[in-house]
C-alpha cells in the first residue's frame, strides 16, 4: 500500500461515504469547465494511464507525494508534511489552491493497493504541459516534448525538469476503505 494525498470536493466525498466507491469522469470536471483548453494535458495522463493500466477509466484524480533528488519519490507520511511540502511549493500550486480555497474542498489521506502506474509527473512539468504553453527555459519546447513522450511511452513525466519537491500521481477510483483520515484546507500563507 501507498500513501497517496489529494484534494476533492466535499461533494466527491459525499458521494464516496453514499455509494462506497467515487470514479472520476473528467467530462464532468469543474476545472475542465472553467478552463478547457487544458484538456489536452489531462488527456495525455488519462491516455498513458488506461495505456499502461489496460484499464478504460474516463478520469483520474490528481494526488501528491514527495520527490527528492536522493532518495527519489516517496509517500509523505504526515498532514504535517504535506502541509510543509506544498507550502515550499507554493508557487507550483498557488492558483489551484486558490480555487480549491473559494470552493469547498479538503484534503483527502489516502492508502492505494500498489497494483497500477500511477503515472508520476513532477508538479512543476506538468503545469509546464498544460496549454496555453509557454517556452521559457528550462521549459524549451523540445524539453515538453520530452515530458509528453516520456508520459506516452515510458509511463511517467521522466526526471524532473526543475522539481518542487512535489510529484502528482494519478488513481483511479476513491474508495471508503482507501480513506485514511479528511483535513480542513489551509491557507498557502497560514
Amino acid at each position: 500500500m501507498t500513501k497517496y494525498w489529494t484534494v476533492q470536493s466535499k461533494e466527491v466525498i459525499n458521494i464516496t461515504k453514499r455509494q462506497g466507491v467515487y470514479y472520476p469522469n473528467f467530462e464532468y470536471s469543474p476545472l475542465l469547465k472553467k478552463g478547457p483548453e487544458i484538456s489536452m494535458a489531462y488527456e495525455l495522463i488519462l491516455e498513458s494511464f488506461n495505456d499502461f493500466n489496460n484499464s478504460e477509466y474516463k478520469g483520474v484524480l490528481f494526488s501528491f507525494l514527495a520527490y527528492d533528488e536522493v532518495f527519489g519519490i516517496f509517500s509523505i507520511q504526515t498532514f504535517e508534511e504535506f502541509k510543509e511540502r506544498i507550502k515550499k511549493a507554493r508557487f507550483a500550486v498557488n492558483s489551484l489552491w486558490e480555487y480549491f480555497i473559494s470552493e469547498e474542498y479538503v484534503i483527502v489521506e489516502l492508502e492505494m493497493p500498489d497494483d497500477f502506474n500511477p503515472i508520476f509527473i513532477d508538479l512543476n512539468d506538468f503545469q509546464a504541459i498544460m496549454p496555453p504553453l509557454f517556452f521559457i527555459p528550462p521549459y524549451t519546447k523540445p524539453v515538453i516534448f520530452d515530458i509528453c513522450r516520456s508520459i506516452t511511452y515510458n509511463g511517467n513525466g521522466g526526471t524532473p525538469v526543475m522539481p518542487c519537491g512535489l510529484i502528482q500521481a494519478h488513481i483511479p477510483y476513491l474508495r471508503i476503505e482507501n480513506i485514511k483520515k479528511v483535513y480542513p484546507l489551509f491557507r498557502l500563507e497560514d
